[in-house]
């Protein structure tokens, strides 16, 4: 026993502190009492509690060293995972069956008499959690190897026993849901925190096993959305194990329709081969573990959600075939406007390219070439063909970039099947000079003033008629604050000299000094625009995306007769949305009105319906108008459905909206049972232990029998504050107050 001092500042100090305070305390004594008695009672009951305050600032303690007589526990960590069950530790030997004659062999070697009376050893079983047992079973049957969740664990049961080590046998390849997904080496350092070394023992081979046959659909990469009547590509790798030169068959299989509801997926069947589609593909594999790459296709004919999957078929002795199939989903729209968009090389590329984000649009770009090396362009008649596009798009290309035979069979198109044009302005281009002669005379709505344009900046404004026009609406359902919209907008870079060439053509925006600048005409089932300008990228470059986007989405809207589609208020997306058995999802909803601004007082419902019918309630957070989740309860593989329904002051929002993901049938243990060695590795490095393979335990078992099994004699230090103490603090409130009662018997302040 030993008395130790840990002032809690530097002594010399706490003195100085202490001989200040006396000696104030002197003084007042001797100033407030003149009766000698008095003034040495007073000054002894504060000086007495100043010596408790010092006492207590040098912070004693009586410190007590003994030795521990505890036994050391060693506790051997066995994996009972299904991949413990692989054969290729040994021939004919599974993982499982090796780990029960290595534990055999260690308990003979740390079960001896000379280290039963210093040395308890326990056998613990581990998959998903730790478990203690009696005796390692002959079956594997965990779902799981959550190696960090089960030495957390191991480290908080025994936390107030003699822990000396730990021995690990396993394939170290941490495999766990997320619940149980615990870093092994973040755990380990709390082993090497409290000095318990982790001694691994490595049980299988790394890599494929055994050579086993297997072929594995391991990716897809196919757009989120596609349009119907489209051309769907989808892009699969593929890895194959264990054969070489055997052709390896990939099929397409699709929903035949869309799934309506929640609970009703339709079978997949084989996509059914249209022109241009590849719903079959051989691949062709020249050595084991190469990663092949096909392509294929198919044409979805209905919109709505629709899941396809690539299926290789299985090989000649392929034993692993789960899989041999990957599944993915794909969004169909219905009628996506297509739009062919052809401009030369300029700034207002960006502005007009702004609608590939819509996803009911879908934009081409034809690029011509000007300038002294370029030549007429050759344009493909087979965009102008019936069926085609949608809208065309003609930017500032000049007039002999343009060949007449082309612009005849684009007036056709306008004419008898009633696509929609909008004509740019520019310096070169169509509207820059006489429109007499022109093949589009006498579909456009415009007649040219001037060949001299104008080049004043020219503030784009809506007039009577664009206010109630769907192209010029920024703002729906304000004309006041449309326009104020609208004039924060950078003013256009000038724009060509037009005037409307009928009455039946209609001025949509003007500048403010009245220069007209957008025209509209209907010909026929045809809807024109001309546009005067061809500088909207300003608008962007003064951070006005969003306005610009919707200035261009409405025009092709328009144009293709889609102004009265009716849009959903509320949006909702879940992400990602195939995932593996265990993994979490994330989902966002929200809604906004019919100008596109997000409501923030709007309330939201989700529900997440299993593949068993069962339904979960989420409980979202809600932030500027976006509702969040995560969702978890991913362990039974199948579709999932997350269902949105919405109210605004007790009123119902929209229709309320389902999406579906996927979670696929994978198996942790055994699609990938590969043993880990570098982990293993990692956590004896980490710890201070030592590594090893099944064939060389019993060096092992000599060099940490060398080292006495880490157990060598212990001390256990036992300190008492004699400062920390209740008598302590009840003698100082007794001092204080005795003084402070014997100053107010006195009249003292």
């Amino acid at each position: 026993m030993e008395l130790v001092i840990q002032p809690a500042w530097p002594w010399p100090v706490l003195v100085l502190l202490f001989l200040a305070a006396a000696a104030l305390i002197v003084w007042d004594y001797r100033s407030s009492l003149r009766a000698s008695r008095l003034q040495r009672v007073g000054t002894a009951l504060r000086l007495a509690a100043l010596l408790l305050l010092l006492f207590a600032g040098f912070r004693p303690a009586v410190q007590v060293s003994e030795i521990d007589t505890r036994k050391g526990l060693i506790v051997v960590l066995g994996d009972a995972s299904r991949s413990m069950s692989v054969q290729d530790a040994a021939p004919d030997t599974s993982r499982r069956d090796t780990l029960r004659k290595l534990a055999e062999r260690l308990l003979e070697r740390l079960t001896d008499d000379a280290l039963a009376e210093r040395l308890t050893v326990r056998l613990a079983d581990f998959d998903s959690e730790y478990r203690p047992v009696d005796d390692f079973s002959a079956q594997p049957e965990g779902d799981e190897t959550a190696i960090g969740y089960a030495l957390e664990q191991l480290l908080e049961r025994h936390q107030s026993d003699r822990l000396k080590s730990v021995v690990l046998l396993s394939d170290g390849a941490q495999r766990a849901l997320s619940e149980h997904d615990v870093d092994p080496l973040q755990v380990a350092q709390r082993y090497a925190d409290q000095q318990i070394p982790i001694h691994t023992v490595t049980i299988g081979a790394a890599g494929s096993t055994s050579g086993a046959v297997d072929v594995a659909v391991e990716q897809l990469e196919l757009p989120e959305f596609a349009f119907a009547r489209t051309v769907v590509p989808v892009r699969a790798q593929v890895r194959v194990q264990g054969q070489a030169n055997e052709p390896i068959r990939l099929r397409l299989l699709v929903e035949p329709t869309p799934a309506a509801a929640a609970g009703a997926p339709a079978p997949l069947q084989p996509a059914v081969a249209h022109p241009g589609t590849r719903p079959t593909v051989v691949l062709q594999p020249q050595q084991s573990g190469e990663l092949l790459r096909a392509e294929l296709s198919f044409v979805p004919t209905r919109p709505g959600e629709i899941k396809i999957a690539v299926v290789a078929e299985p090989l000649k002795d392929e034993l692993r075939k789960t899989n041999n199939r990957r599944e993915a989903l794909v969004s169909v729209e219905k009628g996506g406007v297509r739009v062919a968009y052809i401009d030369r090389l300029r700034p207002e590329l960006k502005a007009v390219r702004l609608l590939t984000a819509s996803r009911n649009i879908q934009l081409d770009t034809f690029l011509v070439r000007t300038g002294t090396l370029g030549t007429t362009v050759a344009i493909d008649e087979a965009i102008f063909a019936p069926d085609t596009y949608d809208v065309y798009i003609i930017g500032d290309v000049p007039r002999d970039r343009l060949p007449a035979p082309q612009l005849e069979r684009l007036k056709t198109r306008l004419e008898r099947h009633g696509a929609g044009l909008i004509v740019l302005g520019g310096p070169f281009g169509i509207l820059s000079s006489s429109l007499a002669g022109h093949p589009l005379e006498d579909v456009l709505p415009v007649s040219v003033v001037s060949a001299r344009p104008i080049t004043r900046p020219l503030q784009m404004i809506p007039t009577e008629q664009g206010h109630r026009h769907f192209v010029m609406r920024l703002v729906a359902d304000s004309a006041a604050e449309n326009l104020r919209r609208w004039k924060t907008l950078p003013p256009l870079a000038g724009a060509n000299h037009l005037q409307r060439k009928n009455e039946f053509a209609q001025v949509l925006a003007q500048s403010e000094d009245g220069v007209p600048l957008l025209f509209a005409q209907q010909a026929g089932a045809a809807r024109i625009l001309a546009f005067a300008a061809d500088t909207t990228y300003l608008w962007m470059q003064h951070g006005y995306h969003a306005e610009t986007l919707r200035f261009w989405q409405q025009v092709v809207l328009w144009l293709a007769h889609k102004e009265t589609d009716e849009e959903q208020p509320l949006w909702l997306t879940v992400e990602p949305r195939v995932i593996r058995q265990g993994q979490s999802v994330r989902i966002r909803a929200g809604a906004r009105d019919a100008s596109g601004r997000p409501l923030t007082d709007a309330d939201f419902q989700l529900v997440v319906q299993g593949p068993d019918g069962s339904h979960q309630k989420l409980a979202p957070t809600q932030n500027n108008g976006t509702a969040s989740a995560t969702f978890r309860a991913t362990k039974t593989p199948g579709d999932y459905w997350v269902h949105l329904q919405a109210q605004r002051q007790g009123q119902p929002l929209g229709l309320g909206l389902s999406k579906r993901f996927l979670v696929s049938a994978y198996d942790l243990e055994m699609d990938d049972p590969a043993a880990d060695p570098d982990l293993m590795e990692a956590l004896a490095s980490q710890t201070g232990g030592m590594t090893t393979v099944p064939e060389d335990l019993d060096d092992f078992l000599d060099q940490w029998r060398e080292a006495g099994f880490g157990i060598g004699e212990e001390r256990i230090t036992r300190k008492t504050n004699l400062w920390d103490s209740p008598w302590w603090l009840a003698a100082l409130c007794a001092l204080v107050s005795l003084e402070w009662f014997f100053r107010k018997r006195r009249g003292l302040p």
